[in-house]
C-alpha cells in the first residue's frame, strides 16, 4: 500500500477509534455528573459482577474475533483470486485490517458502556472499573501507523500461506 494511503487509513481507523472512546468518555462524564454519590456501593449485584465481567470477557472475544474474522477474509481472498494483482491484494488488506479494527474496539465500548449503565443504575463501583477495564483496552488497542502496517503485511502473509495451502 501506497505510504498516502497507508496514512490516510490509519487516520481513517484513528477517527473512528477517537469516537468510540469519546462516546465512552462523554456518557462517563455524564453518570459522574448524575449518580447520587451518598448511595454509591460496591455490592456484589448480578449486575455489578456482569458489569465487571462483560468487559473482561469481551476484551478476550476482541482479541480473537477479529482475527479470526480477518483470517476468513484472507482465505476467501485468496480462494476468489489464486494470481492477485498487486493492489487489489492491497485493497483486500486495507478493508480487513478496517473490520478488524473497528469489530474490535466496538466489543470493548460494549463492555466499557454496559460498565457505565451498571454505575447509572446502581451507583456500584463494579460498574466503574467494568467501565475502565472496557476503556483501557480500547486505548491500548487504539489503531497507530505500525500496528495497521503489520495488519496488512499480517493479510498479505496469510493471503500467501493459504495459496500455498490450496
Amino acid at each position: 500500500m501506497e505510504n498516502k494511503q497507508l496514512t490516510a487509513l490509519v487516520k481513517n481507523l484513528q477517527i473512528i477509534s477517537a469516537a468510540l472512546i469519546m462516546g465512552v468518555l462523554f456518557f462517563a462524564v455524564m453518570t459522574l455528573l448524575l449518580v447520587d454519590w451518598e448511595h454509591v456501593s460496591a455490592k456484589l449485584t448480578p449486575l455489578g459482577l456482569l458489569a465487571l465481567a462483560l468487559p473482561l470477557v469481551l476484551g478476550a472475544i476482541s482479541l480473537f474475533l477479529p482475527s479470526m474474522l480477518f483470517k476468513q477474509a484472507a482465505s476467501a481472498y485468496a480462494r476468489e483470486n489464486p494470481k492477485p494483482e498487486i493492489a487489489s491484494l492491497l485493497r483486500a488488506s486495507g478493508v480487513a485490517a478496517t473490520t478488524q479494527t473497528i469489530v474490535g474496539m466496538s466489543l470493548r465500548e460494549g463492555g466499557a458502556l454496559l460498565g457505565l449503565a451498571a454505575w447509572f443504575l446502581e451507583s456500584n463501583l463494579l460498574g466503574l472499573i467494568g467501565m475502565f477495564i472496557g476503556l483501557g483496552l480500547m486505548i491500548l488497542t487504539f489503531p497507530t501507523y505500525g500496528k495497521i502496517e503489520q495488519k496488512l503485511a499480517d493479510f498479505r502473509e496469510e493471503v500467501k500461506s493459504q495459496q500455498r495451502n490450496a
